[in-house]
């Protein structure tokens, strides 16, 4: 393999491996348009449902009911943070769900985090 081969190949190497250190970087913050299930595009503003990217908060008002698990192993859906706002709740429906929040949760004021078990994954 030529030198100048050689060079290419270990500057995009080094290339993916930073955007592999720098994934918490990217993550896209999104908010809840309504009350609904997790997984309705109605519930999020833009119509999106979150993913392990996402920063994600659920406004004063609303009732965000968790109706699968979120967790990397079912499809990414974990999310990078979790803000709960004043006077907002996050429940789940009547099974029973995890929730794998990869960094932040954040319960503001009044909000309310209807929960069974909460356990610290590292």
């Amino acid at each position: 393999m030529k030198a100048k081969n050689k060079l290419l190949l270990l500057a995009l190497y080094t290339a993916v491996l930073l955007g592999f250190a720098s994934m918490d970087s990217l993550a896209v913050p999104i908010s809840s348009f309504a009350s609904g299930n997790w997984n309705a595009g109605g519930t999020w503003v833009g119509g999106v449902v979150p993913s392990n990217l996402d920063d994600v908060t659920i406004v004063n008002g609303h009732t965000v009911v968790v109706n699968l698990d979120l967790t990397n192993a079912n499809t990414q859906r974990s999310v990078q943070s979790l803000t709960i706002q004043t006077g907002a709740t996050l429940r789940p429906d009547a099974g029973v769900r995890n929730i794998e929040i990869d960094n932040d949760l954040t319960v503001a004021g009044t909000g309310l985090l209807n929960i069974i078990t909460l356990q610290q994954v590292d």
